[in-house]
């Protein structure tokens, strides 16, 4: 194994050296100024890696994934700004369900990121909490519904067939998701009043949509179903 050292490109390009980091200033792809420090806060950004080397030519077999966020600050690095960015550029509400553009977008872009996020993932919890109601009859709410409604073993909303092991793999996988976001996203901004950045708040927004379409996908039971 041989230990690479990187230098990073605004423009999302990578420069990496073998044994220590790289002398070379600027990006041989683009010109742009190389940097190893977050711009916001100035803390090294994780550029060490192990890989085996081809035999031909000395260069690494894989390279890491780098970050796109700064793991001391939260903020985005260069090269997810531009990203974002193109996404604000392109329509990023073409992209989300209609959901989500009809009770977020005005909040979002009045500045109210957190506003539109809990507004999101409160109107998922709302359809699931009446979904199970209208099955069991019973008031639940938050991570301990989801769990309830998305069960392999007896939902209120069916995602997929659950007489094979790939169908309850999905419904539970989805169980999970649904009880993690509700629990990790809505109830510390529900609840503790907290901001969260305009890049994050997309990323949340995002998760929002996903579930949105597996509510459209899903099947609300009326009655206690069989495997």
């Amino acid at each position: 194994m041989a230990n690479f050292y990187m230098k990073f490109c605004p423009n999302d390009h990578v420069v990496y050296a073998e044994g220590g980091m790289p002398t070379q200033k600027y990006c041989t792809t683009c010109g742009e100024e190389l940097i190893s420090k977050c711009p916001s806060c100035n803390s090294d950004i994780p550029n060490y890696f192990e890989s085996r080397k081809y035999f031909t030519n000395n260069t690494p077999v894989n390279f890491p994934r780098k970050n796109d966020f700064c793991i001391q600050c939260g903020q985005p690095y260069p090269w997810a700004k531009q990203f974002i960015s193109g996404l604000d550029h392109s329509g990023i509400w073409e992209l989300m369900h209609p959901t989500i553009t009809e009770i977020c977008k005005s909040r979002f872009e009045s500045g109210h990121y957190a506003d539109s996020v809990e507004a999101a993932f409160k109107e998922i919890n709302a359809i699931v909490k009446s979904a199970h109601y209208k099955k069991t009859g019973k008031e639940e709410d938050g991570k301990s519904l989801m769990f309830k409604a998305f069960s392999s073993e007896n939902p209120s909303i069916l995602l997929s067939k659950l007489d094979m092991v790939t169908g309850r793999n999905i419904q539970e996988g989805y169980m999970y998701l649904f009880a993690g976001s509700i629990q990790a996203i809505r109830n510390p901004n529900a609840h503790n009043n907290l901001k969260i950045s305009k890049e994050l708040s997309i990323h949340y927004l995002f998760i929002a949509s996903l579930l949105f379409k597996m509510l459209d996908k899903g099947i609300i039971q009326e009655k206690n179903i069989t495997t």
